[in-house]
């Protein structure tokens, strides 16, 4: 495994120890910016400040439609137009955000075109329990855009698991260190 390795290899080891009966089609790496070469994550704030740029200014990539996508933490990921294409062809589509994760607030809401796609399950609290709030809208003002004070932080942490290393060991081990 190398320095670089933010996720598991075998996403299978991962997905076995939460769904009984699934079908993984393809687990694709890609290179994400200039900083680390083929990227499966942000790590830490240079990295995520370069990422932040290249998604803003640079070239970007069509969109056919497809997939179920249940994200955590996910950044704007496109203009009003995706996200409307997104939520006609998408029918099962969560973004789950952890209480002041900064990264779902990246780009800035209109900045450059950029908007989130419909539907978002915020839990304002440390996810050890099922407290949440369904925003069903695009954007909605109701959810993480509700406060101001982002933190980095909780974008590592979801459910009591520290995401990066969890990943990196299969998911074995101890999540929550």
């Amino acid at each position: 495994m190398t320095k670089n390795q933010r996720e598991a290899k075998n996403a299978s080891m991962c997905l076995d120890k939460v769904f009984l009966n699934y079908e993984l089609k393809k687990h694709i790496n890609v290179k994400c910016d200039e900083t680390d070469g083929l990227d499966t994550g942000t790590y830490g704030k240079l990295q995520l400040l370069v990422e932040s740029e290249e998604i803003i200014y640079r070239n970007k990539t069509a969109w056919y439609g497809g997939g179920n996508m249940i994200s955590f933490g996910e950044p704007r990921t496109g203009d009003k137009e995706f996200a409307d294409a997104h939520d006609s062809l998408v029918q099962y589509s969560y973004r789950v955000i952890h209480k002041k994760d900064i990264v779902p607030h990246i780009p800035l809401n209109g900045m450059e075109g950029f908007h989130h796609h419909r539907t978002e399950i915020w839990y304002n609290n440390d996810m050890s329990t099922a407290d949440y709030k369904e925003c069903k809208e695009q954007e909605s003002p109701f959810c993480s855009d509700s406060h101001l004070d982002f933190m980095i932080g909780d974008h590592h942490r979801y459910y009591g698991m520290y995401m990066s290393y969890y990943g990196r060991r299969n998911c074995t081990g101890d999540p929550a260190n």
